[in-house]
């Protein structure tokens, strides 16, 4: 379950780090283009989100994959390329899809105990989805119905989608303008 621990590690890092901050310092950016703490951890519950209703079609037996989802030859090819490329290691940045932006305006100093919780229900959606046989079930992407990749490298690419960015909100906590 290595995958779990990593959701697990991710929580207690970002509660850890993250919990006794202001206001202000969870919003405060590097730069206008840049994303807040804040922004980064709702962009890892928005984008994570848009999967929950697939996630509860396979859990409950009511998913039918689409022509498309059965006949990609890209499937086996898009999920390891895009844990690769939206992993922790990659140095690529990408344009987030309008599905996936975090609030543009100031977030609550709760979105840290909202991500918590977040953290907690992806656990669980992952706990019920081991139990199912996933490793033949292939989705789209919520960001693209081109894209389409097996249900088990979608549960690593999140997992490690969250380090990317955990990663990206350590890098705002540790600038040496980061309000103190």
């Amino acid at each position: 379950m290595e995958i779990i621990d990593q959701l697990d590690q991710v929580k207690q890092e970002a509660l850890k780090h993250f919990s006794v901050l202001s206001l202000e310092q969870l919003n405060w950016k590097s730069a206008p283009s840049n994303w807040s703490i804040a922004q980064c951890l709702d962009h890892l519950i928005v984008f994570n989100q848009l999967y929950f209703p697939t996630f509860e079609r396979v859990l409950h037996n009511h998913y039918k994959s689409t022509s498309w989802e059965r006949l990609s030859p890209f499937s086996k090819v898009s999920g390891l390329l895009m844990i690769k490329l939206l992993g922790p290691g990659s140095k690529t940045k990408f344009k987030t899809p309008k599905v996936g932006q975090p609030c543009a305006s100031e977030l609550p100093a709760s979105i840290v105990y909202d991500f918590a919780q977040h953290q907690h229900d992806l656990k669980n959606y992952y706990l019920a989805l081991a139990k199912k046989n996933i490793n033949s079930v292939v989705i789209s992407s919520p960001a693209s119905n081109f894209i389409t990749y097996y249900l088990n490298d979608v549960l690593k690419l999140i997992a490690q989608h969250q380090v990317r960015h955990l990663n990206q909100s350590m890098t705002v906590f540790h600038h040496p303008n980061f309000p103190k």
